[in-house]
């Protein structure tokens, strides 16, 4: 069974996303960058946080031998979620943020995945929080140590 990745939905191969993550790694490496505040202060950091999450969790389902698929979504209304996680027979949306406290507004684009035939799970915004939390009942506030 092949597996289909989050790149699937983006128009980017296997390929590209192993030079996306190689690409992370020398960036984390400092190569680039003198100092890591350079790089987590740097324009890309945010770019940079996102693809580190969508590689760490990629790598957890197949890792376990789990079976999921990654979407990206974005509408013509410019409504947009970094990731959606499809496992289980649910739609688990996430959205990534650098912010230490995120707001309730970051997840108002999960209702979209609302309209859909397959049921919304629980969502989360992925930030630099230390401690897990909630933003709501069905959206929590996971750390991205936790990932």
């Amino acid at each position: 069974m092949e597996y289909q990745s989050f790149t699937d939905n983006c128009g980017l191969t296997s390929r590209h996303i192993s030079a996306i993550i190689r690409l992370n790694r020398i960036l984390a490496e400092r190569k680039f960058h003198s100092t890591p505040e350079i790089l987590a202060n740097g324009a890309l950091n945010g770019a940079i946080l996102e693809n580190y999450v969508v590689s760490e969790i990629r790598k957890t389902y197949l890792n376990n031998a789990k079976e999921c698929l990654l979407w990206y979504y974005r509408d013509k209304d410019a409504r947009e979620i970094d990731m959606v996680i499809e496992s289980d027979g649910e739609l688990h949306p996430l959205e990534i943020k650098r912010s230490v406290n995120p707001s309730e507004s970051l997840v108002k684009a999960f209702e979209v995945l609302d309209k859909g035939s397959v049921p919304r799970g629980t969502g989360a915004v992925i930030c630099m929080r230390l401690d897990l939390s909630a933003i709501s009942a069905q959206n929590l506030i996971v750390p991205v140590w936790m990932i």
